[in-house]
């Protein structure tokens, strides 16, 4: 009885916190994202040849649904970076802590090489980040880099996408979604808002 009431409380309070408040105004202890990796395809290519920039400012999505298929995603994606088709290519969930301010996760790839992204937290305000990507090869180097900001204001709702090429000059976009939220001591678990 007491879980289900804690569980109760904690959503809540977490659905007030990520729709009146910001990140900023909040104590945050623990954060999952989502990252969904994308495989972009140019039009008229059957495979990516063709150069795609590598974005030093992140695109956000914003209001996409919580649907498990994200296809609103993949849609805005391919408008956004004049795609003919976006693939799926893997997920992964990818945690950080309020004293574990880094988070790695890899993605595998089929017929490419894995890419391992790290995610870190910069400060305390939950804020800002990195995101890292590294190519597995015998000398990791990094393919994409790039420093960020969400809006205090971003909901469960709302995506960061990064676009960029690996080794091999296919498009690669990765998305990151803010899937969990726990905040001063509250451990809501999966937050389902509609």
């Amino acid at each position: 009885m007491k879980k289900t009431m804690a569980l109760t409380l904690g959503l809540l309070l977490l659905v007030p916190v990520l729709w009146s408040q910001g990140l900023d105004e909040i104590n945050v202890v623990e954060m999952s994202w989502l990252i969904q990796c994308y495989q972009g395809i140019r039009p008229g290519t059957t495979r990516p040849l063709v150069t795609v920039p590598s974005f030093s400012k992140p695109a956000f999505f914003d209001d996409l649904g919580r649907d498990e298929n994200l296809a609103k995603e993949r849609d805005l994606i391919k408008q956004t970076f004049n795609l003919s088709d976006v693939r799926p290519v893997s997920q992964g969930e990818l945690w950080l802590k309020e004293k574990e301010p880094m988070g790695l996760i890899a993605i595998v790839r089929e017929n490419e090489k894995p890419l391992s992204i790290m995610l870190e937290r910069l400060d305390t305000s939950w804020l800002h980040y990195r995101v890292t990507v590294y190519e597995s090869t015998a000398d990791s180097k990094a393919i994409m880099r790039s420093a960020f900001t969400i809006p205090s204001s971003m909901t469960l709702k709302d995506a960061v996408v990064f676009g960029f090429e690996d080794s091999s000059k296919s498009p690669v976009f990765l998305s990151l979604r803010i899937t969990n939220l726990f905040a001063d001591g509250v451990m809501p678990g999966k937050a389902t808002l509609e």
